[in-house]
């Protein structure tokens, strides 16, 4: 299966309209767009048209059980030894914990958006 991009094509130009998961064979992708996208179209002269996402293949860091692997470990231990000064420092300032957590998590979680956002798209 391959994650798709949708787009509608009018005499305006070509709209962005949504995602969705099919089969890898671009023809059968199309079918597929056309199926729960064309509700999206407004008039019979708009055309839907597809692009996959192909996301780099990255090696994991967890093992066939889904446990941490040594890497992983090292990588637990040295992202809390960074993140505990840096929390510790906003408790004393008399920060709510939770809030301190959620705003480090943020900017953790934007690192993977960035990295997701650079996948390759091809058509």
């Amino acid at each position: 299966m391959t994650q798709w991009k949708a787009y509608r094509t009018t005499h305006e130009g070509t709209f962005f309209i949504g995602t969705f998961i099919g089969e890898a064979n671009t023809k059968a992708a199309l079918n597929e767009a056309n199926r729960i996208f064309k509700n999206c179209l407004i008039s019979d002269d708009e055309v839907i048209s597809v692009s996959s996402i192909t996301y780099k293949e990255f090696k994991s860091l967890y093992d066939l059980e889904y446990r941490y692997t040594a890497d992983a470990s090292d990588l637990s231990q040295a992202t809390e030894a960074a993140l505990h000064s840096i929390f510790n420092k906003y408790i004393k300032l008399g920060y709510s914990p939770r809030e301190i957590a959620h705003i480090m998590n943020g900017v953790i979680l934007d690192f993977e958006l960035s990295s997701i956002i650079g996948a390759k798209e091809e058509t």
